[in-house]
């Protein structure tokens, strides 16, 4: 009976170290996209950043302030977020 204790525990101890390590494959998957989705991704972030400077800057042009500030510095954080994505990715 103990041996038969110890196998089934054996093999439990496997099944849990292979559900274990696919769970981290796929979390590892999930957490580091192909380098060409992770490019698209930071091109249209880019672009959307580009957006948003513009559209501070005709903010700060019709002197709202507030709203071109916020906008200006969305925009900046938001192109080097995404460049500094592309770099890592690269």
């Amino acid at each position: 009976m103990k041996r038969y204790n110890e196998k089934i525990l054996a093999d439990t101890k496997k099944l849990a170290q292979q559900s274990v390590d696919k769970a981290m494959h796929s979390a590892a998957h999930l957490t580091k996209p192909p380098r060409h989705v992770a490019r698209a991704g930071s091109v249209i972030g880019g672009i959307a950043g580009g957006i948003l400077l513009v559209v501070g800057g005709v903010c700060l042009l019709l002197q709202y302030h507030t709203a071109a500030w916020v906008t200006l510095v969305a925009g900046a954080t938001t192109i080097v977020s995404n460049r500094l994505n592309y770099k890592r990715n690269q």
